[in-house]
C-alpha cells in the first residue's frame, strides 16, 4: 500500500526506539520469549526468527468462549502443520481471517494475533508476555485496527467476503463544482466499541502505524499524518496529528509528548490513567494486565518504575480521585488489589488527579514553598513546589524491602522507625508525639496479601467530616429547596465544626457525621495533601484523599497530631 510504502521511506523520526525484536527477547540467563506468529501464506502457526517483518491484529475479543479456536499447550503442534489453520478455518472468527488476507495482499507474510499467537491456557506464559506488550505492538510494521463491530467476528468491512456500505453525501454548489463531507479518523474512532474497551488502548497507543478499518472505510495514522479513502493520493494529509492534546482522540500522540519532551511525565501518567479507567473489563482481574505495555512503555521512557501502576513520586500517584466530571459516583473495592492504587477500585466513570498534582516539584524538607497560590498558578502552568519527607517501603511475602526515588524496589531492608521519619521531617513536624511503639510490629495478616503492602511513618490527624447541605431553587416546585454536595465530595472540619479541607471520598459515608483520620503525604502552598483510612486488624485501607488547611496540625481534633507507623493495604 502506498501510504505504508511513503511513511517508511520518509517518516524516518517515529521508528520504534526499542533495540530488540521480540524473538530476541531473553526471559532470563538462559530462556527466550517463545515469540509466534501466523504465517500466511502457510497457514500455521510458527516460532518468529529474529527481526522478521510481521503485522500486528488489535480487535475486540467479545465472548471468548465461542467455539473458537485458540492457541492452547494441546494444540499447539497441531496447529505448526503446514495448513493446519485452513483446516481449522470453520473455527477462526472473521476479523481474524480478513487480517491474515490482508497480509497476504500486501505481500507481507506474519500476522501477530493474541488468541493464536500465545498459549490462552498457560498463566504463566500470559503473565510473561503480557508485561512485554508494548514490544508487540511497538516492533510491527504497523498494526490493523478493527475498529467496527463489537466482537472477532465483524470482519473487516470491503476485505472479501466481509462486505461493506459505501456513503457519501455529494452537493453540486454550482455547475461543474460538487462539494462532499469527511469525518475525522479520531472522532469515528472515539465513538466506536472498540474505544470502549480496556484493552485495546495499549494496542492503539503503543502501535508506531496504525491501518484502520473503520466507518466503512480504510484509515493510515502514523505520528505524522493521516491519510484515509476519501483522500486517496499520495502524500497528501488529511490533518495532522496532534503531539499534546487533553482529549480522548490524542490517546496516540501521549507516547510522542512524553519521547520528546512535550509533556511532563506525571501529566502523561494521570491522563493514560484517566482515559483508561472509562473503559470495560470482561474480566475485572485484567485490569493491571491489561495495562502493563503502556505502563512498561512509560517507565522506559522516563526511567522510573510504576509500583503496582503507581508512577513516582508515590506522594502524587496516591492522590487520585473520582473524575471531576462525574462526581456523583463513588467506587467499590475491587478484590485482590491494594486500595492505595487506582487497580484497587470498581470506578463508575474514570479516576483523575487534582490539576496541580501534574505540575508539582518535589523538594526536600528545608526548601520554601511556592510563593504564588494555586489560583495564580492555574493559567501558567509552572511547577508548584510539593514539600514531602516520607521514607517508602512496602512488604512482601512477609519481607520489608525499601523503595527508592524511581519508584523500583531497593532490597530488603529494616522497617522504617518513628524515629527516622521525625529526623527526617526535621523542624517541618518538630516535637509532635509518636503514637504507640517505634517498634512497630508487622501484623500477620500482613503476609496473606496477594499484592504488597505500603509500610511508611507520617504524621496522622483526626477530623470530622460532613456532608455540605445548601440552598437551591426548584424551577419544578417554585420554591428554594436544601440540597447536599455530590456523594463523593465532603468536608473535614475541626472540633469548632469550622471547615478545614476538602475530601474526595472512595465510598460514600455511612453518617452523615463521622470522624476520620487523615495521613499526611505532602506539603503545598495551599495546605497539606492526605490520604483519609480506615484500619481493620492493624491494616489501614485508603477511603479518600484530601487537601487540608495549612493550620490543620493546631485545629484537628484530639488527640491532635501524633506520628504514626501506617501498613496500607
Amino acid at each position: 500500500m502506498e501510504w505504508i510504502a511513503y511513511c517508511e521511506d520518509n517518516h524516518d523520526d517515529h521508528d520504534p526506539p526499542q533495540t530488540y525484536h521480540p524473538a530476541a527477547l531473553k526471559l532470563n540467563s538462559k530462556t527466550h520469549l517463545k515469540f509466534r506468529l501466523i504465517d500466511a501464506q502457510d497457514m500455521c502457526i510458527v516460532y518468529a526468527e529474529r527481526d522478521c517483518r510481521y503485522i500486528a491484529l488489535s480487535y475486540i475479543w467479545g465472548h471468548a468462549n465461542d467455539g473458537r479456536l485458540l492457541l492452547s499447550r494441546q494444540n499447539e503442534e497441531l496447529l505448526m502443520h503446514h495448513g493446519a489453520l485452513r483446516n481449522e478455518q470453520a473455527a477462526i472468527p472473521q476479523t481474524i481471517l480478513d487480517a491474515i488476507l490482508v497480509v497476504r495482499r500486501l505481500k507481507e507474510r506474519y500476522l501477530w494475533v493474541d488468541s493464536l499467537c500465545l498459549l490462552q491456557d498457560d498463566s504463566k506464559e500470559l503473565d510473561q508476555c503480557t508485561a512485554f506488550m508494548d514490544l508487540f505492538y511497538e516492533m510491527a510494521i504497523f498494526t490493523i485496527v478493527a475498529g467496527g463491530g463489537s466482537d472477532a467476528h465483524a470482519g473487516l468491512p470491503g476485505v472479501p467476503p466481509t462486505p461493506r456500505k459505501l456513503s457519501r453525501t455529494i452537493r453540486e454548489i454550482v455547475p461543474g463544482l460538487r462539494m462532499t463531507t469527511t469525518r475525522n479518523c479520531n472522532d469515528v474512532l472515539r465513538r466506536s466499541t472498540y474505544a470502549t474497551r480496556a484493552w485495546t488502548m495499549q494496542e492503539e497507543l503503543l502501535s508506531s502505524r496504525l491501518l484502520i478499518f473503520v466507518n466503512n472505510q480504510v484509515y493510515f495514522r502514523c505520528e505524522q499524518a493521516l491519510y484515509s479513502e476519501e483522500m486517496n493520493w499520495q502524500g497528501v494529509r488529511l490533518t495532522n496529528s496532534s503531539l499534546v492534546d487533553g482529549s480522548d482522540a490524542s490517546i496516540f500522540s501521549w507516547i510522542v509528548a512524553l519521547r520528546t519532551g512535550l509533556a511532563t511525565s506525571f501529566w502523561a501518567f494521570s491522563m493514560m490513567m484517566r482515559h483508561y479507567t472509562k473503559r470495560k473489563l470482561t474480566y475485572s482481574a485484567d485490569v493491571l494486565r491489561a495495562a502493563r505495555g503502556m505502563l512498561r512503555k512509560y517507565s522506559l521512557i522516563t526511567d522510573t518504575h510504576c509500583f503496582e501502576g503507581m508512577s513516582c513520586p508515590l506522594e502524587q500517584s496516591l492522590l487520585f480521585q473520582i473524575d471531576y466530571e462525574d462526581v456523583s459516583n463513588t467506587a467499590s473495592r475491587r478484590e485482590g488489589f491494594p486500595s492505595y492504587s487506582w487497580t484497587g477500585w470498581n470506578w463508575g466513570n474514570s479516576i483523575a488527579w487534582p490539576w496541580e498534582l501534574k505540575f508539582m516539584e518535589m523538594i526536600k524538607n528545608d526548601e520554601p514553598l511556592s510563593s504564588e497560590t494555586a489560583e495564580e498558578n492555574e493559567f501558567s502552568q509552572e511547577t508548584i513546589k510539593f514539600r514531602t519527607w516520607i521514607v517508602w517501603h512496602f512488604i512482601s511475602a512477609g519481607k520489608v524491602c525499601g523503595i527508592d526515588s524511581t519508584g523500583s524496589p531497593k532490597g530488603l531492608t529494616s522497617s522504617p522507625t518513628l524515629e527516622q521519619a521525625q529526623m527526617s521531617s526535621k523542624a517541618l513536624f518538630q516535637g509532635l508525639p509518636a503514637s504507640g511503639s517505634d517498634d512497630a510490629t508487622i501484623p500477620r495478616t500482613a503476609s496473606e496479601f496477594k499484592y504488597p503492602t505500603l509500610l511508611f511513618c507520617t504524621v496522622c490527624v483526626n477530623l470530622k467530616l460532613r456532608i455540605n447541605t445548601h440552598t437551591i431553587w426548584n424551577e419544578a416546585e417554585r420554591q428554594h429547596v436544601t440540597a447536599a454536595d455530590p456523594v463523593s465530595k465532603c468536608d473535614a472540619g475541626d472540633g469548632e465544626g469550622l471547615r478545614c479541607g476538602d475530601v474526595s471520598l472512595d465510598m460514600p459515608l455511612a453518617h452523615t457525621s463521622a470522624k476520620a483520620t487523615f495521613a499526611l503525604l505532602a506539603q503545598s502552598n495551599r495546605g497539606f495533601w492526605a490520604l483519609m483510612l480506615e484500619w481493620k486488624d492493624g491494616i489501614a485501607e485508603r477511603r479518600g484523599q484530601a487537601i487540608l488547611s495549612p493550620d490543620v496540625l493546631d485545629r484537628c481534633l484530639p488527640p491532635g497530631p501524633r506520628w504514626r507507623t501506617i501498613i496500607l493495604g
